[in-house]
């Protein structure tokens, strides 16, 4: 497996399921062979050079670009919690764009553009 590469599962009806766990790709593959579900679902391998956004995470320009697609910011994990003071939206667990735009994250609370 191409190092970084993640496995995508993409359903006819268009939903997608990106993972880089292990074992994910014998399982998908397993399934795939399976003769009822192969006709249902597509495998393909996504490098990050390659890869959509939502693989990889996006770096916006400041946190008013942030903002304008995460109104409350971006955390780390579920299990920070703001040290900054009152906020008027919550933040959305997204890793991969906090890992992206942790240098917006001020107070270093593991929230990115709270507000």
């Amino acid at each position: 497996m191409v190092e970084g590469a993640c496995i995508k599962i993409e359903t006819m009806t268009g939903y997608s399921v990106y993972s880089k766990a292990k074992g994910d790709i014998m399982r998908a593959l397993k399934v795939v062979t399976s003769f009822f579900l192969a006709s249902f679902l597509a495998l393909s391998i996504v490098t990050p050079s390659s890869g959509s956004p939502s693989l990889m995470g996006k770096k916006f320009a400041n946190c008013a670009a942030l903002n304008n697609v995460y109104s409350g910011g971006v955390a780390k994990n579920s299990k920070v919690t703001n040290i900054g003071g009152a906020t008027n939206y919550l933040p959305v667990v997204k890793p991969r764009i906090y890992k992206a735009n942790s240098s917006k994250d001020r107070d270093k609370d593991g929230i990115a553009c709270e507000r």
